[in-house]
C-alpha cells in the first residue's frame, strides 16, 4: 500500500444551500418588481398572493384612487400605503417598505390586510432601514401569521373573531388583548 503524505491543497467543493428557509428574508434589497403606493387590492372568492414593494415617495393623483374607506376617514383621511382585502379566501404576501427619502418628519406607513374566510400570512422583510409602519390585520374566520423583522418599528393591531393568532414574539410589547383585538 502506498500512502500519499502530501497535504491536500485542493479547495472543498462549493456549497449550495437547497433550503428555501422560513420567515422573512434577511436581504437588504427588495425584489426587482414594480413599486407601489396607496395600492388597494380587493378580491371576492379569490386569494391574494404576491410580493409588494411599497414606496411612499410615489405620488398618485386623487382621481385615480379608490374612495376613502371608514377606517381611513377615522385615521385623519390617510389612505393605507398597501391594502389587501379578500372575502372567502386567503392572503399570502411578502412586503418590503422603502423609506420616504425626502421626508423631514417620518409619518408611519399604513399596511392593512383583511380576510373574512381565510388565513392571513404576511411577511414584512427587513431592508436595513427604519421606515416606521402601522400594520392592521383583520381576520374573521382563519388563522393569522405576521412575521416581522427583528428591528421592526411600529404598531401592529390584529382583529380576529373565529380564528387564531400565532404566538407573539417575546420581543414584542403587547399593549392590549381585548375581545379579539390585540
Amino acid at each position: 500500500m502506498i500512502v500519499d503524505k502530501k497535504p491536500d491543497t485542493s479547495d472543498p467543493p462549493p456549497y449550495t444551500s437547497e433550503s428555501g428557509g422560513a420567515g422573512p428574508s434577511m436581504s437588504t434589497s427588495p425584489p426587482d418588481i414594480a413599486r407601489c403606493n396607496l395600492l388597494c387590492v380587493e378580491r371576492s372568492n379569490e386569494k391574494i398572493n404576491g410580493s409588494y414593494v411599497v414606496d411612499p415617495s410615489i405620488t398618485i393623483p386623487e382621481q385615480f384612487l379608490q374612495p376613502l374607506r371608514e377606517d381611513e376617514v377615522a385615521d385623519d383621511g390617510r389612505r393605507a400605503n398597501l391594502r389587501l382585502v379578500t372575502t372567502h379566501s386567503r392572503i399570502d404576501a411578502d412586503v418590503w417598505v422603502l423609506d420616504k427619502t425626502d421626508a423631514k418628519v417620518l409619518t408611519p406607513n399604513r399596511l392593512v390586510f383583511q380576510s373574512t374566510h381565510g388565513a392571513v400570512d404576511i411577511r414584512l422583510h427587513d431592508l436595513g432601514r427604519k421606515a416606521p409602519c402601522n400594520i392592521t390585520v383583520r381576520n374573521t374566520h382563519g388563522s393569522t401569521t405576521v412575521q416581522l423583522p427583528r428591528d421592526y418599528v411600529g404598531k401592529v393591531t390584529i382583529h380576529y373573531k373565529h380564528g387564531s393568532v400565532s404566538a407573539l414574539s417575546p420581543r414584542m410589547a403587547m399593549l392590549s388583548d381585548v375581545n379579539g383585538e390585540r
